[in-house]
């Protein structure tokens, strides 16, 4: 949110630490990326049973895709004036529709310019491609051997570096290297084998004890190298910092966070930290319309009014999560389900 609504005065002199944590603080996504597998691996891998494809689909769709549409009809009047003074009424229509098109079916990661829309929203074009691939391959990922995992991690993480590497060799367009799937996909992969490496070392009981006791440590070791990012931004190539180099400290976060340990499990049970958790999401989709509303309308031309900004940001976010959010995933989740038994019936009747 930082990123992509601070004002200039916040990010000026990228030298100075703010300026920095600003314009760096993209970062946020590719750690994103690492946790959704770790996440998803937990909730369907660990406990063992086969990936049912078309529930996991229809949940994800279910959990992503009403306010993520929302997000775009909200930004959409911004897109389209913008277009209309640019190109006239005709081609202004013609090209919004495509632009919405294009996104509503996720192709906004492999296409650039249909990033003018919702920019953020970027990133649901590739986790639509992690969620596609999930039950197709994670298994394979899964059968892994503790020892194996880390190798497997290890390599993935070289390998998606060095595609980078290569990328900027060859001067590929940086807005490719930066929202395509493929540069993306290690970051995925690794958060599954972190999953597999940490749970199985969790149902080990001296081990489990073991990293509850370093967790803190970890979590420390972790925000040291996150501030090193701070101060290594404007001397290593940003793409580099965009596909995943600090995937190590994602890990490292990851782990030492979800351990066991009393006293981080304490702090980030608190219900109002818990409440911006579960609103995260709707503050990701909607804070960059608003802001363009918001500069629109000539109300962050101030900087104290920034914090306005902020404030009403999170709480619509809040708002829509209990009021639009969770009733729109239960009643898509609510249809499917009673279709399907419906279907049952039909089936057994027919029989």
């Amino acid at each position: 949110m930082l990123y992509h609504t601070a004002p200039a005065a916040l990010r000026v002199n990228g030298a100075l630490p703010l300026g920095n944590f600003i314009n760096i603080s993209f970062i946020s996504v590719g750690f994103f990326f690492t946790l959704s597998g770790y996440i998803l691996s937990t909730v369907y891998l660990y406990p063992g049973k086969p990936i049912n494809r078309k529930r996991f689909w229809i949940a994800r769709f279910a959990r992503i895709y009403p306010l993520f549409a929302v997000s775009l009809l909200l930004d959409l009047p911004n897109v389209f004036i913008a277009r209309l003074a640019k190109y006239g009424m005709k081609a202004a229509l013609w090209k919004t529709g495509v632009t919405l098109g294009g996104n509503l079916v996720m192709l906004q990661a492999w296409i650039p310019p249909l990033r003018f829309l919702n920019p953020p929203v970027w990133s649901l074009g590739v986790e639509t491609i992690f969620y596609i691939l999930f039950p197709l391959m994670a298994w394979r990922l899964w059968k892994a051997s503790p020892r194996a995992a880390v190798w497997g991690s290890l390599l993935f993480y070289i390998a998606g570096m060095a595609l980078v590497a290569l990328a900027i060799r060859l001067h590929i367009d940086e807005d490719v290297v930066r929202f395509n799937p493929l540069f993306h996909l290690h970051e995925f992969f690794i958060g599954i084998l972190t999953a597999k490496w940490h749970l199985s070392k969790l149902d080990s009981l001296p081990m489990s004890r073991r990293l509850k006791s370093l967790s803190p440590w970890m979590a420390v070791v972790a925000l040291a190298m996150f501030i090193a990012a701070i101060y290594a931004y404007p001397h290593v190539p940003e793409l580099y910092f965009r596909d995943g180099l600090l995937l190590p400290a994602y890990v490292l976060a990851i782990i030492g966070f979800s351990s066991g340990n009393r006293l981080i499990d304490s702090v980030f049970s608190l219900p109002w930290l818990v409440v911006l958790g579960e609103a995260s999401y709707g503050l990701y989709l909607i804070h960059q319309p608003l802001g363009t509303y918001f500069t629109a309308a000539g109300l962050l031309a101030h900087l104290w009014m920034y914090p306005v900004y902020l404030a009403f940001t999170i709480g619509l976010s809040v708002v829509g999560f209990y009021f639009f959010e969770t009733r729109a995933r239960q009643a898509i989740l609510r249809r499917v389900h009673t279709r399907s038994k419906e279907s049952t019936m039909v089936a057994s009747i027919a029989q």
